[in-house]
């Protein structure tokens, strides 16, 4: 059978609605009513999924996806198993049915892809040992501590809250914060978050500023260093002049003769001959 769509742009026009096969998956519906949705959208795909890549992230990505190109519900399944890859659709392969419900599809990939109790268990672990590195982001370090909870509890969502509020505020690395945080047990977390956010803020500002003033007051120190370091070299080089002097003076005193002979040696050096000469002729 033929079904005739009436079209306000494209006229009556005949679509051939293909016979379903009990057999096989569901064929894709007829897309008769896209001709009236303008204009039309050419939207990028999802990657494929993989066994590395975190389920809930490619399935919030996956959710946008169909949302945006009007999958209906009968289509969305069909599509998430276009887009596994090959190891992804082996280990899910045995127990796709015709017909499979989006909700069924994806707690076989929960199960295949390795989200069991037993590795609940070990993110749970997790959880409770990770902890924020040295100058990490706050907001960061919650994103990393929530992606582990939400594998660790991932039925329990008001459990999981409080486990991720106590891993946050124990293992944030700084004991001031962490007791300003527990005063705030009226917050939830993600008022908690930005009140660590804050105070984190605050506290590396004051540092800054601190840092700084330091750095000044080193500076200013250290000129006074340089010039008491001056200052205690020119009271040696006085001193040290000063000592020559005496013992000069004090050698002069004691043997005042052999001093003027000296002088009076170095005033005839310095003459030369003709002071001799004089002195000859003075003499006869």
């Amino acid at each position: 059978m033929a079904d005739a769509v009436q079209d306000p742009q494209l006229g009556e026009h005949v679509e051939h609605v293909p016979i379903m096969d009990p057999r096989g998956p569901p064929p894709v519906p007829p897309r008769a009513l896209l001709a009236q949705q303008a204009p039309v959208q050419f939207l990028r795909s999802p990657p494929q999924l993989r066994h590395e890549n975190d389920l809930d992230l490619y399935l919030l990505r996956f959710q946008s996806y169909v949302n945006s190109i009007g999958a209906r519900l009968d289509e969305i399944p069909h599509i998430l198993v276009n887009c596994m890859s090959d190891e992804v659709l082996m280990a899910v392969g045995r127990f796709l049915v015709p017909n499979i419900a989006y909700g069924q599809l994806i707690a076989i990939l929960r199960r295949e892809l390795g989200e069991t109790n037993e590795n609940r268990e070990s993110y749970k672990a997790k959880l409770r040992k990770t902890l924020r590195n040295r100058n990490e982001n706050v907001r960061a370090y919650y994103v990393r501590l929530y992606n582990i909870a939400k594998k660790a509890y991932a039925n329990n969502e008001e459990f999981r809250d409080l486990v991720l509020r106590d891993a946050f505020i124990n293992n944030i690395q700084d004991a001031g914060i962490a007791a300003r945080l527990r005063e705030q047990a009226n917050m939830n977390n993600e008022q908690l978050l930005e009140h660590a956010a804050m105070l984190v803020t605050c506290k590396n500002a004051s540092s800054r500023q601190t840092e700084q003033i330091n750095a000044a007051l080193n500076s200013e120190k250290s000129g006074q260093n340089e010039l008491e370091k001056i200052s205690d070299q020119l009271g040696q080089l006085v001193d040290l002049m000063a000592n020559n002097f005496l013992t000069i003076t004090g050698t002069a005193a004691k043997n005042p003769v052999s001093d003027l002979a000296e002088i009076d040696y170095h005033r005839q050096g310095c003459q030369g001959d003709e002071y001799q000469t004089y002195q000859f002729f003075d003499f006869e």
